[in-house]
């Protein structure tokens, strides 16, 4: 039998090995894009650069402004090609790493490559700070406080507006205010207009300002109220931390008289408006966006008439709904709606960029979901809500750009070891039936392998990621709760429940028949044909009968040890019909007292046919 996966965890590698696995890798993809388009060929890429010195940076120069007119993949494109000449250029893996955010999210892979950058330190044509301020973004949201604080202290050569705004995030993420104030409080001696600082300081000090932080919400309060930041958004931002509510009132009416439908919640909650009105400003017609955290607002304000249109509104709602706990403007969560009804939910609770979790529905219930836990890919289909159907596990899709040519030779050398196991009596020598031997190996290029498939039915298992919950308070009009407490059963709990499990190998496909998490009976199939039968006592592996050249006949079976593991299990001996008449000749045990034995004298009856 084949053995069970081990070692399914990714590997971690170094920033220059993911980096330059990842230039490696695009390269080629990047030559073809930019030849079909014009602005680069292969006639210019390597012996061209090579042979003008300045090329190098009239690629950084063409990245920079691809950049800037938001073509991220022609910047990614050119970035990726002029490293094969230079592969260690700060500039160009900075510049690659921007442009890789910037067209798939991803957030760990654009920080290695961006420390990559640092790393190497020959910056040319862009500012080393460019890079330290990106990569302490990209730290603040995986909210690695501490590491984007060790970045920023070799950012202080000169103030720098950008340096200390992601400080200041990252004192307020680790929950130091005394750090973060005396850094606005030189924020506003530097940067007296920059209304960034003013933004961060509103959305960031929860609660009303103490005595300590009271000056300075004053400061940034009048810069505000006086059209000094020009953004109506910071105006109703600085309305809850004003101590007169007279002044919140005045202000309020003066800003929705100059810009209109603006801060619909504080004037809401001011009596400015009625509620049916809040709920027309916060959804109008066509309205595709809302934040949790308003919604929640709404309702708590709403009197009847407000709750009757809010669920009107609701039940024909197609957009999305995003879940931002931390209020750093990155949703935790984000539900998809058509027609009122969910269609998706997505969760990315380490803002990485890759959602771990995302639910899909039918008819407004759960029907079907991934879930992405480190090291492996679960697929998950539900019968009857909350019941589970089915299930399978992936080997973890390796992010693309990752693999290295190094690994991929390691990969197919190592699956091609299993092929010649799987032939060779090597393999019995040690112990492990021949099948065992075969370990299924992830493919060199990085896409996810299908491993297990387990069939679940009758209810033996539920589980509830999200609950639905009536919102406001009408069945045909609610929102999604996220569960993390409800963990995803894992192959223990899965196998426990199925009725069969499928574990797919480079060997052939074993299935397995189950009742209670007992296994009753097995057989390993290759392209629809049974390759072998194994026999089980109460979970137990006994016998496997072998039929190698699919002629219907088994030529060898195997004596298993009942104490083994039965997914896996070691084979005590076995025997083999060596000319086909249908009884075993030759035997041999693999355990003490090794023996081989040929048993061509005893007439078949005597010996045992098959």
């Amino acid at each position: 039998m084949g053995g069970t996966e081990r070692g399914r965890s990714c590997p971690r590698f170094r920033a220059w090995t993911l980096v330059l696995a990842l230039v490696a890798l695009q390269a080629s993809v990047a030559q073809a894009r930019l030849g079909t388009s014009g602005t680069f060929s292969p006639a210019g890429s390597g012996a061209g650069l090579q042979q003008n010195a300045t090329s190098i940076g009239d690629w950084v120069d063409r990245a920079v402004t691809a950049l800037a007119a938001s073509d991220f993949a022609s910047a990614q494109a050119i970035a990726s090609a002029a490293l094969e000449v230079d592969g260690t250029n700060s500039d160009l893996l900075y510049l690659l790493a921007r442009a890789s955010f910037a067209v798939d999210g991803e957030v760990r892979t654009a920080l290695a490559g961006t420390k990559a950058a640092l790393l190497s330190d020959h910056f040319s044509h862009i500012a080393r700070a460019d890079a330290v301020v990106f990569a302490a973004e990209l730290e603040i949201r995986l909210r690695h406080w501490e590491a984007c604080l060790s970045l920023l202290q070799g950012a202080d050569n000169a103030p720098d507006a950008r340096v200390e705004l992601r400080r200041i995030e990252a004192y307020v993420g680790r929950g130091d205010r005394a750090s973060a104030l005396r850094s606005f409080e030189m924020a506003r001696s530097l940067w007296p207009a920059d209304a960034r600082f003013a933004t961060l300081f509103f959305k960031s000090w929860k609660g009303n300002p103490d005595d300590s932080s009271r000056r300075l919400a004053d400061f940034y309060i009048r810069r505000a109220t006086q059209g000094d930041f020009e953004d109506p958004a910071l105006t109703a931002l600085a309305i809850p931390f004003m101590p007169d509510q007279n002044d919140r009132k005045t202000t309020l009416l003066a800003l929705r008289a100059a810009k209109g439908a603006v801060a619909s919640i504080e004037a809401l909650r001011y009596g400015l408006i009625d509620s049916k009105a809040a709920v027309a400003e916060l959804l109008p017609p066509g309205a595709t966006r809302i934040d949790r955290s308003d919604l929640a607002a709404l309702v708590g304000l709403c009197g009847p008439a407000g709750i009757r249109a809010l669920e009107a509104r609701l039940t024909d709602f197609n957009g999305r709904l995003f879940e931002d706990a931390d209020g750093d403007g990155i949703p935790d969560a984000v539900t998809t709606y058509k027609n009122g009804q969910p269609v998706e939910w997505a969760r990315d609770a380490d803002q990485d960029g890759v959602d771990e979790l995302v639910v899909h529905f039918t008819y407004g219930l759960p029907s079907s979901a991934e879930w992405h836990p480190s090291g492996a890919s679960f697929a998950f289909v539900w019968g009857r809500w909350p019941h589970l159907l089915s299930a399978r596990q992936m080997s973890s899709p390796i992010p693309a750009g990752i693999i290295s040519a190094d690994m991929g030779d390691q990969s197919r050398a190592s699956g091609a070891a299993s092929a010649d196991q799987v032939q060779s009596p090597a393999a019995a020598d040690q112990g492990q039936s021949p099948a065992a031997a075969d370990q299924g190996q992830s493919p060199a290029d990085g896409s996810g392998r299908l491993l297990r498939e387990w069939s679940l039915g009758g209810g033996s298992l539920s589980w509830s990621p999200v609950a639905l919950s009536p919102y406001p308070d009408a069945a045909s009009a609610f929102i999604l709760v996220d569960r993390r407490a409800s963990e995803a059963p894992g192959e223990t709990a899965l196998t426990a429940a199925s009725a069969t499990m499928v574990l797919h190998r480079a060997g052939g496909d074993f299935t397995f028949w189950l009742r209670d998490g007992v296994i009753l009976r097995a057989i390993q199939s290759v392209d629809g044909r049974t390759k072998a039968k194994i026999s089980y006592d109460g979970g137990k592996p006994l016998l496997e009968k072998l039929d190698q050249d699919g002629d219907g006949r088994f030529e060898s079976r195997l004596h298993l040890d009942p104490k083994s593991d039965p997914l896996d299990p070691l084979v005590l001996s076995y025997e083999s019909d060596v000319d086909g008449d249908g009884v075993y000749e030759f035997s041999e045990q693999l355990v003490p007292p090794y023996r081989r034995a040929w048993d061509l004298g005893t007439p078949p009856a005597a010996r045992g046919g098959q």
